[in-house]
């Protein structure tokens, strides 16, 4: 009987952490992003180089079995906030629960500067015109 319990135990922690848990901490919440497609997003080593980045935050996923897994949270958490890319600052692979590897993983999620999506999400500040404009002065002038 305590054979089958830890059996039925087993299969349902290496059932629930398949999926893991995933949190999200973005650097700058007021900007906006639209969705992209988890495919279309690269998973990189390191910080990728030769392309401005916009740093928009930090994606951990942690209890996944599986490298593969935590790659597809990665992606599925970055295309749900509109970043093109992340790249892992940190990874762990505990063994605690042997034979099965536990794995955390923390990436930093990025769009690039020159994309499209990230000028139409940036907001466009008007250059600041004084309330006395060269139209106002020109109709004082004719009132004279």
């Amino acid at each position: 009987m305590k054979r089958i319990l830890l059996s039925i135990a087993l299969v349902v922690t290496l059932a629930s952490s398949a999926y893991g848990a995933v949190t999200v901490n973005l650097y700058n919440e007021s900007t906006k992003y639209e969705k992209t497609n988890p495919r279309t997003i690269k998973v990189f080593r390191r910080q990728p180089e030769g392309r401005e980045l916009i740093k928009m935050g930090e994606i951990v996923v942690e209890g996944v079995t599986k490298w593969s897994d935590a790659e597809k949270q990665l992606k599925n958490k970055a295309g749900e906030i509109g970043a093109d890319a992340v790249y892992v600052i940190d990874s762990l692979v505990d063994n605690i629960q042997f034979p099965v590897n536990i794995i955390t993983v923390t990436g930093i999620a990025v769009k690039y500067k020159d994309s499209a999506a990230t000028k139409a999400a940036i907001p466009y500040l008007a250059p600041y015109n004084s309330p006395n404009t060269g139209a106002d002065e020109a109709e004082a002038d004719e009132d004279s």
